[in-house]
């Protein structure tokens, strides 16, 4: 045999070897991706992939493009999103190539890649590619995942509630259960029996009624559609199933009793979201107390529960935000609520601390869009006396036309400002959402510097709207002081804590004793309101101020009037009125 010949026969038995080695390690490559070692995956694929060419994967067919989707995936978990992306895209090229469309390995999907390359866009915060990446899938090749993907962008990034309605419905009628797209087209308006029929009629042999009237389901259903209309209170009547207390002081609708009569004999219990879902509309009806001790029990129930977790941390003070955040971080690093209630600790320990920005910055980088992260940016701009907390309280009402402490905020800075008109023109166009009694009393609030007969009316009709609402007792309170009827005041105080206790009305009425020189008992008052709140700063320093008055030290002068209302402090607001806000924006 000739040299050239046994050349030749050697070159073709280690080509041979080298085929039968390469099936082996792609069989074993797909066989630790099955396992979920993306680890090794990421390794071995990264060597196939450099070494494509000398290999020969191509002749492999469809199983080099399942090579490259398979090494992009495992860089997507190692959260290398850039690098994932740019072999998908190799991916999705050489699956459309087809290069050897009879081998048994079938391509993946065009489908599925453009999916994992919009999840890459994603987490990249290129929310305009990912639309792109989406719309790019033909319409019959999309199914309900895309279709919602597609209804978020357009609803949430994009503002065009027609597309994202169309989007909302297609992926509801692929998937009868698709709850988050169910929310989305009721929070756009679109009718609870539009949304249930839409789910039912592709589904409602399959699914066998799970959306009727009266299943746990549909009364769920319910509630998210009464949420997403702002009417807490019809919220209330239908959630007394839920949680099991009734609520007597909310209006009561027809059909809502039955409904909790049924779901209770079903045995549905409230979960921990559930109860914190209630808590927070209980804030918006003004109920802290009870809202606190919801989301208390909810927490207790399930410690790695964060929904309205950032409405639980302005609600508690320093040293109980101390035992919370770092269980909110514990759960999820990677959640914008735990970087709010860090940002309230931050805050509430000391108002000009630096590193509360740095706690909001971290969590407006995960979720741009949340209102209490709003609120709180313009409170702590508000109490460092810069400029821009007003635009920032102006968003955080756009974001939730409830969120009443921003619109008094507003107000407040309005009434300053003289322009009770504009405030006025506010509360009765954007306010409409908010409670009676949280109305009347932002009325008064408009009212009350420049024509106070008819904010003493307003502030009246905000108390028998809501006996317990205590800004609005506080403020008429206020209102009496500065027509020197401090008697009225100290009636309307009294009054008020026969029904409800409260430190910020015993520190009130402290300040009203201190006015006329009843000092041993206003001394009562602020260690009764310290008694109620140990952390009271305003009733602490009174209470300190009224020992020297007492002892016949000369500091009547240091006695306090700022509150936690507002209250005392004459000193001017900057004028933002030129920063085209006010009518243009209302």
């Amino acid at each position: 045999m000739t040299f050239a010949l046994q050349s030749t026969c050697v070159r073709l038995k280690m080509a041979g070897k080298s085929e039968d080695l390469v099936g082996n390690v792609l069989r074993h490559f797909f066989s630790l991706e099955q396992e979920g070692q993306c680890g090794s995956v990421r390794m071995l694929g990264d060597l196939l992939i450099a070494n494509s060419r000398p290999l020969e994967l191509c002749s492999h067919g469809n199983q080099f493009s399942k090579v490259l989707l398979s090494y992009a995936d495992s860089l997507y978990s190692d959260l290398q999103f850039r690098r994932a992306l740019h072999f998908y895209k190799e991916a999705l090229q050489v699956a459309q190539t087809g290069q050897d469309n009879t081998t048994e390995c079938a391509p993946p999907s065009v489908c599925e890649v453009r999916w994992r390359m919009y999840q890459c866009h994603m987490k990249l915060k290129e929310k305009q590619e990912a639309l792109d990446m989406l719309t790019s899938i033909p319409l019959k090749q999309r199914d309900s995942k895309v279709a919602l993907g597609l209804g978020k962008l357009y609803h949430h990034f994009k503002n065009e509630s027609r597309e994202a309605k169309i989007c909302y419905k297609q992926a509801l009628s692929m998937s009868p259960l698709a709850l988050e797209a169910a929310i989305g087209l009721l929070s756009l308006g679109v009718a609870l029996s539009e949304v249930v029929f839409i789910s039912r009629s592709l589904h409602c042999e399959e699914e066998g009624g799970i959306l009727t009237p009266g299943t746990w389901l549909y009364s769920w259903l319910e509630v998210q559609a009464y949420i997403a209309r702002h009417e807490y209170s019809a919220y209330l009547d239908n959630t007394r199933c839920f949680h099991g207390c009734p609520h007597s002081h909310t209006q009561s609708l027809s059909g809502a009793v039955s409904k909790m009569n049924f779901i209770a004999q079903q045995g549905f219990l409230a979960s921990a979201e559930m109860n914190c879902q209630l808590a927070w509309c209980l804030t918006k009806l003004g109920r802290t107390d009870t809202a606190k001790d919801l989301f208390a029990s909810a927490h207790a129930h399930d410690p790695y529960t964060l929904t309205h977790m950032d409405t639980y941390s302005r609600l508690l003070n320093h040293a109980s935000l101390l035992k919370l955040t770092p269980r909110l971080l514990y759960a999820s690093p990677d959640h914008h609520q735990p970087w709010v209630a860090k940002a309230w600790e931050a805050t509430k320990e000391e108002p000009f601390n630096t590193r509360n920005r740095v706690f909001l910055h971290k969590a407006n980088s995960i979720e741009p869009r949340n209102a209490e992260m709003t609120f709180l940016q313009g409170f702590i701009l508000k109490a460092k006396r810069e400029s821009g907390w007003l635009m920032h309280f102006k968003k955080t009402i756009h974001l939730d036309p409830t969120f009443f402490e921003a619109f008094e905020s507003v107000i407040e800075m309005y009434r300053d400002q003289s322009q009770e008109r504009v405030a006025l023109t506010l509360i009765r166009t954007l306010a409409k959402k908010l409670p009676l009694s949280r109305q009347y009393y932002l009325e008064g609030l408009a009212l009350s510097k420049q024509n106070k007969t008819k904010a003493r009316l307003a502030l009246e009709r905000s108390i028998e709207s809501e006996g317990h609402f205590e800004k609005a007792v506080v403020e008429l309170a206020k209102l009496y002081i500065s027509e020197k009827n401090i008697a009225k005041a100290i009636e309307t105080l009294t009054s008020q804590l026969e029904v409800r206790t409260s430190a910020n009305l015993h520190c009130e009425l402290g300040d009203c004793l201190v006015k006329l020189s009843r000092l041993p008992e206003a001394e009562e008052q602020f260690r009764l309101a310290l008694g109620l709140e140990k952390d009271h700063k305003r009733a602490r320093k009174n209470l300190d101020t009224t020992n020297q008055l007492v002892s016949g030290h000369p500091a009547f002068s240091n006695f306090s009037d700022d509150g936690e209302y507002g209250g005392g402090s004459d000193e001017s607001i900057p004028d933002l009125s030129g920063e085209h806000y006010d009518q243009e924006w209302i």
